[in-house]
């Protein structure tokens, strides 16, 4: 059965959604979705994430399951998703219907499947390194005449990839502007080379695989406070054999923090 996690609607498919269904409770085990049809933009990509219709299938024993769900995910933007992290406007959002909008008087939809999400390091900061590189180039122009010239390129590396790229043609523009490209500049974000980092550890700058994998017990604040009620989401953090020891000082990135489990998207 096909478990890799989605991270938009168009990756859902069939073995998947038996999987998260039954997880929930939706469907039994002589259940499983057959088939799916996937609506990306039913409801639209919004600033913050994008929300599609799948349409299901059943195959087995007869069941009441909805035929048609709601997909919710956060944004493919990491510019938005960074601008998002500091307030937990994901967290808060799943929080609120796995815990809360059951006993709201406000009419709200059923929730019947959470993923397992991925618990950023709390060290980690995006980008392990940021260059401005200088780029000469020999010009040759009959009317203008030959000669040098220059650019300067801001480039923002994770894990050994180039995860951002953008040249301006002074120094002090780039200076300038280097808050921007790194924090909110979407254009200059190459998206498949983020994805190529996602397979790696998460200690921060470490480039090799992940070959150990731990489900976070609990949950604190940075200011080391923990954060209580939130048993309805699961986290985990994954790490290198050079990193797979955590040890006891911290709170939340500590071993005994930590439960071992297998590779969630495997």
């Amino acid at each position: 059965m096909t478990t890799t996690l989605p991270t938009t609607t168009s990756e859902i498919n069939a073995d998947w959604m038996t999987r998260a269904l039954r997880e929930s409770g939706t469907i039994g085990a002589d259940t499983s979705v057959s088939s799916v049809a996937l609506d990306p933009a039913a409801a639209g990509v919004g600033f913050m994430g994008e929300i599609g219709k799948v349409r299901v299938v059943y195959e087995g024993a007869p069941t009441d399951a909805p035929s048609s769900f709601i997909a919710k995910f956060p944004t493919a933007s990491v510019e938005v998703r960074t601008m998002m992290h500091p307030a937990r406007i994901y967290e808060r959002e799943h929080r609120f219907y796995a815990e809360l909008a059951a006993s709201s008087p406000l009419r709200t939809p059923a929730l019947h499947h959470v993923t397992c999400e991925l618990a950023d390091h709390p060290d980690d900061e995006r980008y392990d390194s940021i260059t401005i590189d200088i780029q000469p180039r020999w010009k040759e122009s009959e009317i203008s005449g030959d000669e040098w010239r220059f650019s300067y390129t801001i480039r923002a590396h994770r894990k050994g990839e180039v995860i951002k790229e953008r040249s301006f043609n002074r120094l002090k523009w780039a200076i300038d502007a280097l808050g921007y490209v790194v924090h909110i500049d979407d254009k200059s974000h190459d998206r498949d080379a983020w994805k190529r980092t996602e397979h790696l550890c998460d200690q921060p700058g470490c480039p090799w695989p992940a070959t150990a994998f731990f489900e976070r017990l609990k949950e604190y604040t940075p200011g080391g406070d923990e954060i209580v009620g939130n048993q309805t989401m699961t986290t985990y953090r994954q790490f290198c054999e050079d990193h797979e020891q955590r040890g006891d000082c911290s709170r939340d990135d500590a071993e005994h923090n930590y439960r071992r489990i297998a590779n969630p998207k495997a």
